[in-house]
């Protein structure tokens, strides 16, 4: 029996790639139709969801490399759940001990805490990031480019996602970012890949956005400083 691997990306990611997968017919292309099929297959065949099945479609995996995948997934789920079941109780500790000292105002107390509290969540991204290692090493250097592109396209979307873009616009931004995905390496580190995306974003907004949508943001923006500056004199 296949092992089913949903993982984290299953839920808030996995929603919003298939909404985004989902386009008019009008719109997407013809070839995009097979993608959809294979995700349906993979899930069942090799035991890849969500994200994971989306990104098997999109990156066009051979079958051997789903295979390979959905067993580094497998891995990757085993080695961060045995970190959990060791230090979970820990993580929980630290941050009731934070809580409790801001609460009564220990500011030292909090401190380490915080510190403690830090020095843990690093442990347990060290070991997300050397999973994340292992299964991009399933895929080749071009692959890794395009799943770079995929990404911020899909960041991007979400980035954007109550401004209303139409599908026109969607399709340029996804031009546009597996275009800025072929010109990362394959082994981009997280601080360029994270400019990349505010270099897209800033791009989408100058190239695609209509009047209306800038006015939007801007109020959002607006609104949310209110928010924030409420929320600082409540405390």
């Amino acid at each position: 029996m296949s092992r089913v691997y949903s993982g984290r990306w299953s839920c808030g990611w996995a929603m919003m790639l298939l909404a985004l997968l989902v386009m008019p017919m009008a719109v997407r292309a013809d070839d995009e139709k097979p993608k959809a099929k294979e995700a349906s297959k993979a899930k069942s065949k090799e035991g890849l969801q969500g994200y994971y099945a989306i990104i098997a479609s999109e990156l066009q995996l051979s079958e051997e490399q789903r295979t390979k995948l959905a067993a580094a997934l497998a891995s990757r789920e085993g080695e961060i759940k045995k970190w959990d079941d060791e230090n979970g109780a820990k993580l929980e500790e630290l941050t009731a001990a934070q809580k409790k000292a801001k609460e009564s105002g220990d500011a030292a107390a909090a401190k380490q805490a915080g510190d403690e509290l830090k020095k843990l969540k690093q442990l347990r991204s060290a070991v997300e990031d050397e999973s994340k290692t292992k299964w991009h090493a399933v895929l080749t250097p071009e692959q890794r480019s395009h799943l770079h592109g995929y990404n911020l396209y899909v960041g991007a979307m979400i980035r954007f996602s109550k401004l209303s873009l139409t599908d026109g616009q969607k399709v340029r931004a996804k031009a546009m970012a597996m275009e800025a995905g072929k010109a990362l390496s394959p082994d981009v580190s997280d601080k360029d890949l994270n400019q990349a995306k505010l270099d897209l974003a800033t791009r989408i907004e100058k190239e695609l956005f209509t009047q209306e949508q800038h006015d939007a943001k801007a109020k959002a923006a607006t609104e949310k400083g209110k928010k924030t500056k409420e929320e600082s004199r409540s405390k």
